[in-house]
């Protein structure tokens, strides 16, 4: 089946990624097999700097200019530290930038920074369209998230009922922010991922993909409404101190480890966005892949990276050996849309027959089926899937 990537690609017909032998087995495993999610940082980051959290060095700077003013000349030293005493420690940065806030305050700017209104709308649990439209990674990663189970009759565009994606078990986010599940809120009107990460939120349906804040989590703003007690499971991991507060090895219902550990050691996992620069999760990885050595040396299980070439040839493919971890090097994170899309198009091509995927026709109202069916190939699935709004018909069902 042939595929039309020239609009997905910034006009390479061919990416490089196609013929990496890592991507080829991921492609075999999911088409065969059920996978997780593991994102970083990078799934938080827009491309118009009004958006998201940007890098983890940007944030933690932006919590500094928000405590001491943008003319600081704490700001300086903090530039100069990036490079030469935070490249390989970056809890520590943050550690120093607690220091001169105070604990308190630190906490409450990360809480104020992560809601602020350019990311969030005023009324409703969604993302920002103009945040939304400026990071296509995260809404790749929403759509991969998610299936289309039928096609609405009598709509003016093309309009689709959608649920979970079966193919995928979880997503373990060492995120704090809620831009993932808020995004998935803004494109699909039934709810496909559902937080784990405080005491007091909704525990969801069963049928939700759950996503799992290891390092803590930052509720959705709630505006013009009674604040309810929503107490995280875990604070938000961002020092040294908190590192060491949260990783609890010998803790079975520690809900750092415990998420983790269970995902990982069970599914092939894909991780997006994730810098490798945390030694805590490198050090369970390599615990991890040496049990596996150790049970199964025949008939084992890998996980997967999206990085960029250069991260790739700095860190060595021997690091990620000893992680378990197979890398997949891209020339530009913009790849990553569209190596999700492949991904996700290879398996539809699976399931189809000769005519593409079958779709039922469902009733605008109730979703019930009318009897009727419709094709469609698996680059035009994937290209609505990703294209989804439906903020009316949500509005109208959300608003108070």
């Amino acid at each position: 089946m042939v595929y039309e990537w020239k609009s997905m690609t910034n006009g390479k017909e061919n990416p490089a990624f196609l013929r990496n032998p890592n991507y080829l087995a991921l492609e075999q495993h999911y088409r065969d097999h059920p996978i997780a999610l593991y994102t970083g940082a990078g799934v938080s980051w827009a491309k118009d700097a009004r958006y998201g959290l940007r890098s983890w060095n940007d944030f933690v700077r932006r919590i500094l200019i928000a405590h001491e003013g943008p003319d600081s000349t704490a700001l300086a030293e903090f530039d100069q530290k990036v490079g030469r005493e935070w490249a390989d420690e970056p809890w520590q940065m943050a550690e120093w930038v607690a220091e001169r806030c105070g604990r308190k305050a630190f906490e409450e700017l990360v809480v104020e920074i992560v809601q602020r209104e350019e990311n969030f709308p005023k009324k409703w649990k969604q993302l920002s369209g103009k945040f939304l439209r400026s990071a296509p990674t995260l809404n790749a990663v929403c759509a991969f998230c998610a299936r289309l189970v039928g096609v609405v009759e009598g709509t003016r565009a093309p309009t689709y009922r959608v649920s979970p994606n079966p193919r995928l078990r979880a997503v373990v986010t060492s995120n704090y922010d809620p831009f993932l599940e808020a995004a998935s809120s803004t494109m699909f009107i039934q709810p496909i991922l559902k937080p784990v990460g405080a005491v007091g939120s909704h525990v969801g349906r069963l049928d939700q993909i759950p996503v799992f804040h290891i390092h803590g989590y930052v509720p959705y703003p709630e505006r013009n409404k009674p604040p309810r007690d929503i107490r995280p499971f875990v604070d938000p991991v961002v020092t040294t101190r908190d590192y060491e507060r949260a990783w609890q090895p010998d803790d079975v219902f520690c809900p750092t480890m415990g998420p983790q550990i269970h995902v990982l050691r069970h599914h092939a996992t894909l991780f997006i966005g994730f810098s490798f620069r945390d030694r805590w999760v490198n050090d369970l990885l390599r615990c991890l892949n040496e049990e596996r050595e150790e049970r199964a040396p025949g008939d084992r299980l890998y996980h997967y990276a999206l990085m960029l070439r250069d991260a790739v040839q700095a860190r060595g493919e021997s690091f990620f050996m000893e992680l378990g971890v197979k890398s997949i090097a891209l020339d530009d994170f913009d790849e990553i849309p569209c190596l999700l899309g492949h991904l996700y198009q290879q398996a539809l091509a699976q399931d189809g027959g000769e005519k593409g995927v079958e779709l039922p026709i469902v009733e605008k109202r109730t979703g019930k089926r009318t009897g009727g069916h419709t094709y469609l190939s698996p680059a035009q699935y994937w290209n609505d899937l990703y294209a989804c709004r439906n903020c009316a018909a949500r509005r109208r069902h959300t608003a108070p």
